[in-house]
């Protein structure tokens, strides 16, 4: 077994607790590996924190340069697990010293428990409520932690699902498949993915199947990185490059390989697609010399850059144009027996809409940033301003059933099987929540 571990990053190191935290939480992952298969950089699957930790970033002790966004295992982790690479463990000894850990984190978290202000706005809640009993908890499921949502924790941070009457519990699926199983299996009350997740469920022939009900993004958010600036870079110029893309059935694929269609070239004849690199690890190939190209999403691509490893050449959303890309879905059992906490949630997430669309790139990142600690506000700044410059974020949640259309048609381009049958938009979708927010 590879053993995967990391420390919390902290926004606030002011109580006196602090120190004992970060020893005390970590991120656990026991994955499966061989020696064969390389450094692979995976996602947490368990964690453990009180009170809630602005971020963690998992990385194996033995893994090659990752997205750069990873921090290395500090020295109060070792201590736990020692500090060899990779290597086989007693699980019995394993799960003593979690007990310990579970019980120092239990301990801490009941002394904040008895002096923290009451909060309604989420993991970043900065603003006091003395009525949140009064709230109505949704537990909202992302796919993951990107400044491409940056309309949605807005919301958060600017109370308007308070104003709504609403508190968040936000949670990250790591996968809209992964977003997906929270959604059915009863975990989470809404899910927030590419709604191709819905078509697929829908078409199993599943009962109680999940609908749509908002859009919050409308533009592929990965962008091609190359080795050098390009300013008049032209897509039929990578006929016969490498290009390190994404998971093979992923709509950022999906995407990639449909632009590259559209620019008159055979992702399987006409350039070497490499897409056996983990979706967390592909920035590190590409610095590592993989590749003459990589698709990257935000904000890697800009820290890249930064960096001096790369240089953002175009736009993969630009290039491939609107579509209903990111968005909101729920049981059609839970909208039926809910609508209203549907229709104030909607109305919380176009008041975050309107909010990016009147305020600029450096107000946005004041609100968001501490969604994302350890990033720097210039980096978030530039990542904004780069989403913006291609209108990526959705002006309204409306669905557009052109978008949902335009995904189905890459979908189906890539691989036909993938959607033999494409359900009605108005079973699938209900803009009615939408067209109620927008009013």
């Amino acid at each position: 077994f590879r053993l995967t571990v990391s420390t919390p990053i902290w926004t606030n190191i002011s109580s006196p607790f602090s120190k004992v935290i970060a020893k005390a939480c970590l991120v656990l992952n026991i994955k499966e590996s061989s020696p064969s298969a390389g450094a692979t950089i995976v996602s947490p699957v368990t964690i453990i924190a009180i009170p809630s930790p602005a971020s963690f970033c998992a990385k194996t002790w033995s893994g090659t340069s990752d997205s750069g966004i990873a921090f290395p295992v500090a020295a109060a982790t070792k201590k736990f697990f020692g500090a060899s690479s990779t290597f086989d463990f007693d699980l019995n000894k394993f799960l003593k010293k979690l007990a310990i850990i579970v019980g120092i984190v239990a301990i801490v978290g009941a002394t904040f428990a008895g002096c923290q202000k009451t909060t309604t706005k989420g993991e970043n809640s900065t603003k006091e409520n003395t009525s949140s009993e009064e709230l109505q908890t949704v537990r909202l499921n992302e796919v993951v932690r990107s400044v491409f949502y940056a309309p949605m924790y807005v919301a958060i941070s600017e109370g308007f699902f308070e104003e709504e009457g609403l508190k968040i519990d936000l949670s990250t699926g790591q996968g809209a498949d992964k977003t997906m199983q929270q959604l059915l299996s009863g975990n989470a009350d809404i899910g927030f993915s590419g709604p191709e997740q819905v078509v697929y469920i829908y078409n199993q022939g599943r009962e109680d199947y999940p609908v749509v009900f908002g859009q919050l993004t409308q533009k592929d958010g990965s962008f091609l990185v190359g080795r050098e600036a390009e300013e008049d870079f032209d897509w039929s110029s990578l006929k016969g490059k490498e290009i390190i893309g994404g998971r093979p059935g992923g709509i950022p694929e999906m995407a990639l390989e449909y632009v590259l269609k559209e620019n008159g070239l055979d992702p399987e004849n006409d350039v070497n697609m490499v897409t056996n690199v983990d979706f967390t690890a592909t920035a590190g190939a590409f610095k590592s010399g993989t590749g003459d190209y990589v698709a990257l999403f935000e904000p890697t691509a800009t820290m890249l850059e930064n960096d001096g490893g790369g240089s953002i050449v175009s736009s993969v959303g630009e290039q491939a144009g609107n579509i209903a890309y990111t968005c909101f879905y729920t049981t059609k059992s839970y909208m039926d027996e809910n609508p209203e906490i549907i229709q104030k949630f909607t109305n919380a997430i176009y008041k975050g809409q309107l909010w990016v669309q009147q305020h600029t790139s450096e107000e946005i990142a004041d609100s968001i940033s501490s969604f994302f600690p350890g990033t720097d506000k210039d980096v978030i700044v530039k990542v904004i301003d780069n989403y913006k410059s291609i209108d990526a974020f959705s002006e309204t949640p409306e669905v557009s059933e052109d978008g949902l259309n335009k995904l189905m048609d890459i979908i189906q381009g890539y691989d036909s099987s993938l959607i033999q049958t494409r359900p009605d938009f108005n079973v699938i979708v209900n803009n009615s929540f939408a067209e109620e927010a927008t009013k």
